[in-house]
Formats: C-alpha cells, sequence, structure tokens
C-alpha cells in the first residue's frame, strides 16, 4: 500500500512584493500554499480542477476550450456554473493570479526563476533536462541504460 504523499515545504514569503508567495504540489495530493498557508476553500472541486487545468495549459484557453475538456456534459446552467467556477476560483486565490482577457480565461503565475513561485512538476521536468542531459554526456557504455530510463521517464511524464 503507497504511503500517502505529505505537501511539499511551501515557498518562502518575500516581504514588500503585493503578491503572495505561491506553492503548487501536483505529485501525490495535489496542494496549493499562498504564503505557506494552505488553499482548503475552494468550495467547489471543480475550481481546483479548473485551476490545474489553466496551470498545465500554460496559457489562456477560452471558455468553450475549458468546457469541452473538463466538463463536456453541457447543460442549460453551464454560462452560471462556469461564472460560479471562475468567482471560486478568484477567492481561493485572494483575487490573484486568474486573468480574463477577451473571452479567454488562464493564470498570471510568479516567475519561476524567484523565490515566490514553486510547482513540482516544473521542478521535475527541469530535473529531467538536467538528467538527459548528463546522462548523453557520459560514455557511450551507458547507452543503455540511457535509453531505459528515457524510455521510463518518457513513458511517466506521458501519463500524468
Amino acid at each position: 500500500m503507497a504511503a500517502l504523499a505529505t505537501p511539499a515545504a511551501p515557498t518562502p514569503v518575500l516581504k514588500g512584493t503585493n503578491q503572495p508567495a505561491i506553492s503548487i504540489q501536483a505529485f501525490g495530493e495535489p496542494a496549493v500554499f499562498l504564503d505557506e498557508r494552505p488553499i482548503t476553500r475552494w468550495r467547489m472541486a471543480r475550481a481546483m480542477e479548473l485551476f490545474f487545468f489553466l496551470l498545465d495549459a500554460g496559457r489562456p484557453m477560452r471558455k468553450e476550450q475549458i468546457l469541452t475538456a473538463l466538463w463536456p456534459q453541457v447543460d442549460d446552467q453551464i454560462n452560471q456554473t462556469f461564472h460560479s467556477i471562475i468567482h471560486r476560483l478568484r477567492k481561493a486565490l485572494n483575487d490573484t493570479y486568474v486573468i480574463s482577457r477577451g473571452g479567454t480565461y488562464g493564470l498570471d503565475l510568479p516567475s519561476s526563476d524567484g523565490n515566490r513561485f514553486h510547482y513540482d512538476v516544473a521542478q521535475f521536468k527541469d530535473l529531467h533536462v538536467q538528467a538527459r542531459q548528463f546522462l548523453a554526456s557520459q560514455n557511450k557504455e551507458t547507452t543503455p541504460v540511457i535509453t531505459s530510463i528515457q524510455s521510463s521517464l518518457t513513458t511517466f511524464l506521458a501519463s500524468g
């Protein structure tokens, strides 16, 4: 039986900035921290789903794209429901980070090069690239091992 994942250590808070530090854990039990405090008030599971969808997309998405990807079962109340989800997402993030422009919705997160933002999946992908570069620079005798590792990581990343 697999052990339950514990939330990753949140990003430290910088004084003198107007946006809270955000730390996102997608591996294991999903968790989002603002200034080291976990968000526990999503109010709707769909708000958290939308957050991770927009995070993974990495760019603003049209409402129709979001609805088709996340909730393809359309009903008469879908517009009202969608706006309620956006409202709940904004409230969960203290009215920070959610943007809507020209019929699109997205996240405006801090740059990952500072210490105001941490996302475990992005960190994993960065480490994966570094490991591939390191392994590629190694002796040719390790080629079968490199191929096996690359295949396993590619399969793992594609399944997540």
